[in-house]
C-alpha cells in the first residue's frame, strides 16, 4: 500500500499566512504530488490555533519514505524551508500514514476546495470488521474522493477517512448519505469513541506528472 506524509502546523497569532506560504515553499521543494490546506473548522478549536496541514504523498513504498526522510536530514537546505516554517508556529509535528483504501476514480475536471478528515477510534474487537465496510462507506453519488488511511503513530487501531470535494453544499449532501446508509448502525456499533471531523480548505496543489 502506497503512503504519504503530513506535517501539522499551529502558526503563531499574525503569521499564518506566512506559515502557509512557507509550507506550500517546502512542498514544492520536494518535488512529490502533494496540498497544503487550512483548517475553517478545527477539531479541537479550544485546544488549538487554527492549523496548517501540508500533505506529501507520491511514496509507493514505506522503503520511499524511509529515503525521503534520509536524503531530507542529510541535506541542511531542503531542511531549512522546513524550519522557515516551523519557526513561526506554536506547534508543529510530522506524522506517516498508510493507505488503506485509495481515491474513488475522480469524475471529470475534478477540481476539490474542500477537505474534510474523519478520524476514527474502532473498538479493538470491532477493528478488522469496520476495515471490512470501509469499501462500501466510499460508494455515494457526490463528486468526491475518498481516502482512508492509518497513521503509523497514535492508537494502533485508529483510522483516518479523508473527504475531497469542491464545495461545501456537496460536504453536506456526502455527510447527510453518510448519516442515512444503512451501514451506519454498524458503524456505531464498531466505533470506541464518537469520530472527531475537522475541515479545511485547499490552500496550493502540487501536481507531479
Amino acid at each position: 500500500m502506497p503512503y504519504f506524509i503530513n506535517t501539522w502546523r499551529s502558526p503563531k497569532p499574525g503569521h499564518f499566512m506566512e506559515v502557509a506560504n512557507a509550507a506550500r515553499e517546502a512542498l514544492q521543494g520536494t518535488g512529490k504530488p502533494g496540498n497544503v490546506s487550512t483548517t475553517i473548522s478545527h477539531p479541537r478549536p479550544t485546544e488549538r490555533n487554527m492549523g496548517v496541514v501540508g500533505t506529501i504523498a507520491g511514496f509507493p513504498e514505506i522503503t520511499d519514505v524511509e529515503e525521503f526522510f534520509d536524503a531530507m536530514l542529510d541535506d541542511e537546505s531542503r531542511f531549512a524551508s522546513v524550519e522557515k516554517a516551523n519557526t513561526l508556529c506554536d506547534h508543529t509535528n510530522v506524522s506517516v500514514s498508510e493507505v488503506l483504501h485509495g481515491p474513488n476514480t475522480l469524475p471529470d475536471n475534478f477540481s476539490p476546495k474542500f477537505i474534510q478528515r474523519l478520524f476514527i477510534t474502532p473498538r479493538l474487537d470491532k477493528h478488522r470488521e469496520l476495515l471490512l465496510l470501509v469499501p462500501d462507506m466510499k460508494e455515494t453519488s457526490v463528486r468526491s474522493n475518498i481516502v482512508v488511511s492509518r497513521p503509523l503513530s497514535g492508537p494502533s487501531v485508529s483510522i483516518r477517512v479523508s473527504c475531497f470535494v469542491e464545495s461545501l453544499e456537496l460536504l453536506k449532501e456526502l455527510n447527510s448519505q453518510f448519516i442515512g446508509s444503512p451501514l451506519q448502525k454498524t458503524i456505531q456499533q464498531s466505533v470506541a469513541s464518537p469520530t472527531v471531523r475537522g475541515l479545511a480548505r485547499i490552500f496550493y496543489v502540487n501536481s507531479v506528472s
